[in-house]
């Protein structure tokens, strides 16, 4: 902008040279023409400075609005984040219960076949439950890989979720060698078999609540990262 400016007043002022060095006879008429010349870029000039101060105020008007809506996606990432550790909470609790259930059954005879089918549905509901955990995962890591790189932290983050990725695994193999163990060291069922079975039908009817709730997450942040691509977007756009 100040390049085009300093190119305008080079003109005018070659314009003005030439009028000045008028030939002999014809003084007065080109005089009256610089001067109208003049003042017609003079009228551009200002309606060019009009212009470029309306477009930096737009452009000031559009980063503010944009810096805005980073600042509400980092909140709502921070917010998606600690619902996350809560819906893990409960779904380490379930497991705890379904482990509790395990021991309680110990000593129980005729029904372990039972006992066992119903252990690997529920260990399939648990791993379809971590799936989404991880799909829910991927996404704010994703959103928080973007804040990272603003803050030349990004090595150190992706080295924390590995590990929490890495301890939750072994946690999981854990807990599937512990229920085999269980299986294979069940005896007699009775009154025991029929309760342990009443609450892996409760801890199921949970499951689904949990994976709404990891539904509803993934698609908040969806929302969120939407509409700061369609505000970068705009801004892209008007600053061209």
């Amino acid at each position: 902008e100040t390049a085009w400016r300093e190119s305008k007043k080079t003109k005018e002022r070659d314009m003005q040279a030439r009028i000045e060095r008028p030939a002999a006879g014809g003084a007065s008429a080109r005089e009256r023409n610089a001067n109208s010349i003049l003042e017609q870029a003079r009228v551009v000039r200002e309606e060019a400075e009009k212009l470029s101060s309306q477009r930096s105020s737009t452009i000031a008007a559009l980063e503010k609005e944009l810096e805005a809506a980073k600042h509400q996606n980092r909140d709502m990432s921070a917010k998606l984040s600690l619902r996350k550790a809560s819906q893990l909470k409960e779904v380490e609790a379930l497991r705890k219960e379904l482990d509790a259930v395990s021991k309680r059954q110990q000593g129980s005879s005729g029904m372990a076949r039972d006992w066992e089918r119903a252990w690997i549905e529920e260990r399939a509901t648990c791993d379809a439950l971590q799936k989404q955990v991880d799909d829910l995962q991927r996404s704010l890591e994703a959103e928080r890989r973007e804040s990272v790189q603003q803050r030349g932290d990004k090595d150190l983050l992706q080295r924390h979720l590995d590990e929490e990725r890495d301890a939750r695994a072994r946690e999981c193999e854990g807990m599937v060698r512990q229920c085999q163990q269980a299986g294979a060291e069940r005896a007699a069922a009775s009154e025991e078999a029929a309760k342990a079975k009443e609450e892996l039908r409760v801890v199921s009817e949970r499951l689904p609540v949990l994976q709404a709730a990891l539904d509803r997450s993934e698609a908040e942040l969806a929302v969120r990262r939407s509409e700061c691509e369609r505000l970068e977007g705009e801004l892209s756009e008007r600053s061209g």
